[in-house]
Order: C-alpha cells, then structure tokens, then sequence
C-alpha cells in the first residue's frame, strides 16, 4: 500500500458569515425596543457614534452629510431647558396595594379576638391571586395545635372581607358568599349554585327547571343574574404591567395614495463624531491612535449603513403588503386575502427569511388600528374571486352568530352552508376550529330561552 501527501488546487462557493453580515441580520430581526437599546450600548462603546436628539422626518439618508463636520453641528443654535427642579408630581406613581395587603389592612382594623390573630394573618398569606384560600389543613393543624372548628370559624369571618367572595375555598361557596351578601332571598340562584353549577357550565336550563319545577324562562333570568357574579374576586387586584407599542410604520391615505412613513423610533440616524474626524486629521495625532479611531469609524458607519438598510427592507416590505392587502386598507378585516411571505420575498427580490425578520416584532398603524406586521400574512381558503384568510372567515362567523336569533343559535353546520353560499368552501370542523379560536361557545351553549 502506497501512502503519500499531494497538493489540489479546487474552487468552490459558499457564503462566509461575516462577523458584519450577522450584525446586519441582528439588527433587521431586532424589535424598535431592542434595536434601540442596541444603539445606546454602540454609543457607549463607540466614541465616533454619535445620535441625533431631534425627531426629524428624512425621506433618505445622504451619505455625504454623515461624514460632513456641518451635519453634527446643524442643531447648534438649538437651546435646551436644564431646569431640573421644576418637578410635575403627576408623573409619580404611587404603588398600587395587592390583595393580601388590602386584607391585612381590614384585619388590622377589625374586631377579631387576638388568639385567632396569627391564624387570620397565616390563611391572609395563603390567598392565590384570584382570591381563594390555598392553605394546607394539617400545617395549619401543627402550627397552631388548633380544631378544624375553629380555622372555619377564622375563615368564615374573613369572608366578610371586601372583595366580596374573597378567602373562599371553591367557586361554589365564592358564588354562594356573594348571593347571600347581596341577595338573601335568592333562594333558587342558591339552589343552582349549590347543585347546578355543571349544568349551568353546560347550558342545560331544561333539565334545571324541571329539577326544581319552575319555568325554563324564570331559570334564564336566575342564570343570567348568576353569571353577572365575580367569580375571581382577587383579579381586581391583579398587577397588569401597561405595554406601549411604538409603531415602525405608518400608513396613510393622501389624496388617492398610500402614504409610508418609517418612524425615526424604529431606525433612528446615526452619524460619525465631527471631534474625532478632526483628531484624525490633525498632523499631531499619532499614527497608532489614527488607525484606532479609524477601526472605530468604519464599524459606525457600517452600523449606520445596516440600519438605513434595515429602514429600507421595512419600507419595500411594508410597500408589498399595502399593494397585496389594497382592499384591506380601503374596506377593513374582512376583506384580508390569504398572503405568503415567499409571495412579497419573490416581489421585491429577497430571500423569504429577510421578509420573516423583517415582520418579527414591527408594528403598523393605519385608520384601522395597530398591527404587528405577522397579522397581513393569512392563511385561509381558496375561493372562485381569489384567497380569502382565516381572519375574514373568522370574522364572518363572528357577524352571523352576533345577529343570530338567540333562541335558536345557529349550528357550526348552517354556518358552514351559509358559507358555501358565499363561494367560501370549507368544512364544519374548520367552522368550529375557527369559532373556538374566536373562544365562542357551541349553539347549544348559546341558547337562551
């Protein structure tokens, strides 16, 4: 066997994922919040990167402004409030009390004899978020060498704590705490509460009436007036952190036209530091701190080249949509077509993954409210005149079981024939998979009598 080594000389292609290659994509992908908290981290790290403090509105970046030394000191004349003391106290939020806090406020003012004090503070502590007890029977028992009879007695008095229904163990007596709170002589919602609550859940009115012999009609009303009690007292305590969505794109119908504006928001303009510009031309500045400040240069303005670009990908992509989706903007949701992203990629000549980081976390205003840019590509079903998407179907649903008579809800079946009358063909399982993602409930639980 003869070994030995040789020399072979082959070309080939690939693509080398340059280390600014995948900043750019980075960037692309990035939400308006991340992209610039992004940039304040290069703005610290990078001292030839400076960011405008104007919101102005350029329709195209010009290359020769950012390295000119007039671009940085356009907004000179411009003058600055530093008064720091002038405080708005509007603007300071005070902490919202949670529901165990409320609770101990209420036991701290009331009359409850001091040897049950611990034990009330304890099953306090034990409330869960929507304000049923969570306790644990023997801990209780180890920890205060105390009777069943008893903890029922502390709990029973802090069910006449505000919200009413709070500190019940189930939903049964958190209900029942509420009827006799407001309405003592309910004595047929109590009865249905106590042993009707799954044929309540379940809609079977007939079967209640006859149970307890009272008109089908009279069981509704009870129904209806059960169903106006809170069965999760304790949300109303809930912590919900507001999110403020900054739209990337707005568009707007001038005259006959669409209008596209990318916010400053989304891609905010960079320019390189005039001061530096100066150090590297200075004949005193060292070579070695030339060719520092000048490394530092290029992965700026590369920085600022991937966010123009960025800028302009959402733009074409966003252009892409308001042509494929006209009717949408003209006439609402309900006109919505079936989309793709391989369909707008192939139209502006990108690759389908640009389109997809592109739709990642972007927001679009337009006269019909705020949407993440995912919403405009639809599935949906094929129809004679073109696609039309799951959200059009889902809202045709909505229309006919909104103007339904309610003694006689229409089924997931007549749905799907008036449909077909439409020229919209689909099935009754997608009729109900539709319905149950628009979370409403089947004719029979619809039913009203």
């Amino acid at each position: 066997m003869k070994m030995g080594f040789n020399l072979e000389l082959s070309q080939r292609q690939e693509l080398v994922m340059t280390t600014e290659l995948r900043q750019a994509i980075e960037i692309l992908q990035y939400n308006s919040v991340e992209l610039n908290q992004f940039i304040e981290e290069q703005l610290l790290e990078n001292p030839t990167l400076e960011k405008d403090t104007i919101d102005e509105k350029i329709e195209k970046i010009d290359w020769d402004a950012v390295s000119d030394d007039s671009y940085h000191n356009r907004y000179d004349d411009v003058s600055y409030s530093t008064d720091y003391e002038d405080y708005n106290y509007e603007e300071f939020v005070s902490k919202n009390m949670d529901l165990k806090e409320f609770l101990e406020t209420q036991l701290v003012f009331s009359n409850l004899d001091e040897k049950y004090y611990d034990i009330a503070r304890y099953l306090i502590n034990s409330v869960g978020v929507n304000g049923y007890l969570e306790y644990d029977n023997e801990k209780i028992h180890k920890e205060f060498n105390i009777s069943d009879e008893m903890i029922n007695e502390v709990i029973l008095y802090l069910q006449e704590f505000e919200p009413v229904g709070v500190c019940a163990r189930d939903i049964k007596e958190c209900l029942l705490i509420q009827l006799y709170r407001k309405d003592e002589d309910n004595i047929i919602a109590k009865k249905i509460v106590n042993n009707y609550l799954e044929d309540l859940s379940e809609n079977n009115l007939k079967k209640i009436a006859e149970e307890i012999n009272q008109p089908v009609h009279k069981i509704q009303e009870i129904v209806d007036y059960i169903k106006t009690l809170e069965p999760k007292p304790g949300r109303i305590f809930n912590s919900v952190n507001t999110k403020y969505i900054e739209p990337d794109v707005i568009v707007e119908k001038v005259e006959e036209e669409y209008r596209i504006t990318i916010s400053n928001y989304t891609a905010p303009r960079l320019f390189l530091s005039s001061f530096y510009k100066k150090i590297v031309k200075d004949s005193k500045t060292k070579e070695n701190e030339k060719e520092y400040i000048k490394k530092k240069m290029q992965k700026a303005l590369f920085l600022i080249k991937s966010i123009e670009q960025r800028r302009e990908t959402i733009y074409r992509v966003v252009e892409e949509i308001v042509k494929k989706q006209y009717d949408f903007f003209e006439k609402g949701a309900l006109f919505l077509k079936t989309l793709n992203m391989k369909d707008v990629a192939d139209a502006i000549e990108v690759h389908e993954s640009t389109v997809s980081r592109t739709a990642n976390g972007k927001y679009l205003q337009c006269s019909y409210g705020l949407f993440e840019l995912k919403y405009f590509f639809q599935a949906g079903i094929q129809t004679e005149n073109g696609g039309i998407s799951a959200e059009s179907i889902k809202l045709l649903i909505k229309k006919m079981i909104n103007e339904e008579d309610k003694s006689h809800p229409i089924s997931d079946q007549k749905i799907t024939d008036k449909l077909d009358q439409f020229g919209i063909s689909c099935s009754r399982r997608t009729i109900t998979k539709y319905r149950e993602a628009i979370r409403i409930k089947s004719s029979r639980k619809r039913k009203r009598f």
